[in-house]
């Protein structure tokens, strides 16, 4: 396997991604920035960038601003792995990178890892957010919901859940280390 110069940038609101990109970095050797210190100069000397961020209505957090920087490099091989609270499914991928990778190479690889909920961290803005994808997931009858919603409605506004698991990343991990 060739030796790669990897760095794993994220952009993380509640912290789930960032405990993400520890663990690809510390299992990659690779180097971590956050989002809002990486640019093309401190991104140049890496033949493999990593990017994740949370997933906020369907939009890859601070992904935009990682594009413009991705912009100025000679190519880099990259990945992308999203986070949030829905369960890991196919269909979830297909989403996230139709909203997400349009200007990207269609090679692009994609994960999905299932993050952490917290509402009582939540900003005011996100708790209002979710407040009403509640009430428009309460108004659709039950066999209606995609396998996301109905874990929504069951966890409601109050509890915490926490799915990160370092386990998660060996898909991400195998194909990064793939010749």
């Amino acid at each position: 396997m060739k030796t790669r110069n990897i760095c794993v940038v994220y952009q993380s609101k509640y912290g789930a991604t960032q405990r993400y990109a520890q663990y690809l970095a510390g299992a990659l050797g690779a180097d971590m920035l956050s989002c809002r210190d990486a640019s093309a100069s401190t991104l140049a000397p890496y033949d493999t960038l990593l990017y994740g961020g949370g997933i906020y209505a369907g939009g890859i957090a601070g992904l935009k601003r990682f594009k413009k920087t991705l912009r100025a490099l000679a190519s880099p091989r990259l990945v992308l792995f999203a986070c949030g609270a829905s369960l890991p499914q196919a269909e979830t991928v297909a989403a996230i990178r139709r909203q997400n990778c349009a200007d990207l190479p269609g090679d692009t690889p994609i994960f999905y890892l299932r993050g952490a909920i917290c509402p009582q961290k939540m900003r005011s803005a996100d708790k209002l957010m979710m407040r009403m994808l509640m009430r428009m997931l309460q108004k659709k009858p039950p066999e209606q919901l995609e396998p996301w919603a109905r874990d929504a409605l069951t966890l409601g506004m109050d509890t915490d859940a926490d799915w990160v698991d370092p386990q998660n990343i060996a898909p991400i991990v195998a194909w990064v280390k793939a010749p």
